[in-house]
């Protein structure tokens, strides 16, 4: 993979990058003729009523640009809160996406964190503050480099660049959670997922609390600040 040498021209450049609300509206619409079939044929539900897209609006004051300050420090903030759940969000660093969010959980059971693309990002440690559990992606440099034998070393450096702007190894995975005061970290989204558990455990090197890396289906209880893996 190579980076353009100039910005390429925009593809659909009246809504180059399309939010949640605008994306489901769009898939919605891609499927309406299916849609409308199943409600004549079969009775089913209007699911245009059921889904609806939010976006998440950045608090002002951030300084955040997609382009040119796509990962300000900043607070968390409260996107969503019932009686059950307060979700809070904020910017992490999944260049060139922008925004990307990392989210946190909080109940009366306890604290989770999902972290999403990023790489290390202090962002994401202050949202972590003292969570029972934080989700962190995890990504294997040196299985990367070597999944390309082929590649020019421009064309490796563009790759591994991407990468590194972009994902966290196990090592600063575990440096974000000991930052935090996490009591537990969950390694997911590992890349590539054939690499050894002990390229993931490299974690414990950098945090002294629990590590776990979970398989797909894999369930969490989460209780009184005690965290339970269940296979």
């Amino acid at each position: 993979m190579q980076t353009a040498a100039e910005e390429p021209e925009a593809i659909f450049p009246q809504s180059p990058t399309p939010g949640t609300n605008a994306m489901v509206n769009l898939l919605l619409r891609a499927h309406a003729t299916d849609l409308n079939d199943r409600r004549r044929d079969s009775a089913a539900p209007d699911i245009s009523d059921i889904f609806h897209g939010v976006d998440i609006e950045i608090p002002a004051g951030t300084g955040f640009h997609p382009n040119h300050n796509n990962h300000p420090d900043m607070e968390p903030f409260e996107i969503y809160a019932d009686r059950h759940v307060k979700i809070s969000a904020i910017l992490v660093q999944h260049q060139p996406i922008a925004p990307a969010f990392a989210f946190r959980l909080d109940s009366r059971y306890g604290s989770v964190v999902v972290s999403g693309d990023t790489a290390p990002s202090a962002n994401l440690a202050r949202l972590s503050q003292g969570c029972d559990l934080l989700f962190h992606e995890a990504i294997d440099l040196e299985a990367i480099a070597r999944s390309y034998p082929h590649a020019s070393s421009s064309e490796l450096e563009a790759s591994m660049g991407h990468h590194r702007r972009a994902h966290t190894t196990a090592e600063d995975a575990g440096r974000i959670a000991q930052r935090a005061g996490a009591r537990n970290l969950a390694l997911h989204h590992l890349v590539p997922a054939g690499s050894g558990m002990e390229v993931w455990q490299r974690a414990s090197k950098q945090f002294s609390g629990g590590l776990f890396v979970p398989r797909d289906l894999d369930i969490f209880h989460i209780a009184s600040g005690t965290v339970t893996q269940v296979r």
